[in-house]
């Protein structure tokens, strides 16, 4: 299928509500915290000659919750409903808490045919600052992020299309007050120091160099710890790279992709 296909669950196989997008090689894509698949809407279309699957991730979205929220019982989901599909894709991508599951499923993965992995908007720690973990800690339903120190959530350091932003901030709105805080739960419990050793496949990092939620120094560490990490730092780029920036991040995710493929092809 060629075009985005919305709605693509069938409930007796799987879990979440997954989106498709494009053909050719499977990439998983998994968004971050209070987002849902259309996060990746804008570098989709940019990403030619890939088929991209995306979850609504457990809570998010379209997809119903699961108990315990952690990391690992994330990652039993999306791989249930992988197998239930009958996917197993040669890349990762992931941005913010997705780049968490994306490199522990990477860890987990091996040694499983795992081309690449990319990692957006990460770090060894997750843990936003102690204003906004504070103010999420605060909230009720129905959320509601104006007149909050959540208020700038969605702000981004380069313009962004205002329609797009705006179907962001609904569905993260819409997302229960319990689920924003068992995911915030989730990522203080979070520490990758010995999840990123542990991928034997390309890594490439993407951080934006004005990321206000994970500071641009904590990718340092972060890829020190990766035995083949790739590093790229966006200058005046925010916490959202594949949307302030689409072009460059969808070539940059590109170049590597190419570069992990003729290496896989190399070791055959």
């Amino acid at each position: 299928m060629s075009a985005a296909t919305a709605g693509t669950r069938d409930p007796a196989k799987t879990h979440l509500h997954w989106t498709t997008k494009g053909d050719g090689p499977d990439i998983l894509c998994l968004h971050g915290f209070t987002d849902h698949a259309a996060s990746y809407d804008l570098i989709a279309p940019l990403l030619t000659g890939y088929r991209l699957l995306v979850p609504d991730l457990p809570g998010h979205g379209a997809s119903p919750p699961v108990d315990p929220v952690t990391i690992e019982t994330i990652i039993d989901v999306i791989d249930a409903d992988l197998a239930a599909m009958g996917r197993r894709p040669r890349f990762i991508i992931g941005h913010s808490m997705g780049s968490v599951l994306a490199a522990s499923m990477a860890a987990r993965w091996q040694p499983r045919d795992l081309e690449g992995v990319v990692l957006i908007a990460s770090a060894l720690r997750p843990v936003p600052p102690e204003q906004i973990w504070r103010a999420i800690m605060a909230l009720e339903d129905p959320v509601r992020l104006e007149g909050t120190d959540l208020e700038t959530w969605h702000d981004c350091r380069q313009p962004v299309d205002g329609d797009f932003i705006a179907v962001m901030k609904a569905k993260a709105k819409q997302m229960a007050a319990s689920q924003w805080k068992l995911y915030l739960a989730a990522l203080q419990a979070c520490d990758l120091s010995a999840v990123i050793p542990a991928i034997n496949c390309p890594v490439l990092v993407l951080h934006g160099e004005d990321d206000e939620i994970f500071a641009a120094e904590n990718v340092m560490s972060l890829s020190r710890l990766a035995r083949q990490a790739d590093v790229q730092i966006l200058p005046e780029i925010g916490h959202n790279p594949h949307w302030e920036a689409p072009r460059e991040t969808a070539h940059l995710i590109a170049r590597f992709l190419e570069a992990c493929s003729r290496e896989a092809a190399q070791q055959v």
